[in-house]
């Protein structure tokens, strides 16, 4: 009995470690399909939630380094989460338990943004419940019009 108490415990956490690691996986299905010098962009995502409960995800955007792609000067940008009809944005969402569901990434070009200039973002959904967190990377070019070609 004694030696069975360390492994039953050694196999919970094995479990538990394995379960927290799948509980949601985000992907990006679709890239925008406008012209680069267009001022809106819309991504299509899917949220899979691998749980047996319904989960709420939180979004939010994190600043990637745009060093690491060798894309230089760095531009912001601004983020807004939609439903698939496009009408209504979300700061939430929440997904049925072995459910998935998409929603659109919407990034826009500010008017006093730098032209020829790069924006490296993450898309970060964080699970409200486990704060288990996954990131799907955006890379922007805003394009100076003078420059089109």
């Amino acid at each position: 009995m004694k030696k069975l108490l360390p492994l039953t415990i050694l196999l919970f956490i094995n479990i538990q470690f394995v379960y927290s690691q799948d509980g949601f996986e985000l992907s990006r299905l679709k890239n925008s399909d406008v012209p680069v010098n267009e001022k809106v962009h819309l991504y299509l995502f899917q949220l899979e939630n691998n749980t047996n409960q319904p989960q709420t995800y939180a979004f939010k955007i994190e600043e990637a380094d745009c060093k690491d792609n060798l894309h230089g000067k760095h531009s912001e940008l601004q983020f807004e989460f939609h439903d698939t009809s496009k009408n209504k944005k979300l700061d939430r969402i929440v997904v049925g338990k072995k459910q998935k569901s998409q929603f659109f990434v919407k990034t826009i070009v500010p008017t006093n943004a730098k032209l020829s200039t790069w924006n490296c973002s993450n898309i970060a959904l964080y699970n409200t419940l486990t704060k288990e967190k996954q990131l799907v990377n955006i890379v922007s070019f805003i394009q100076d019009p003078k420059k089109a070609n």
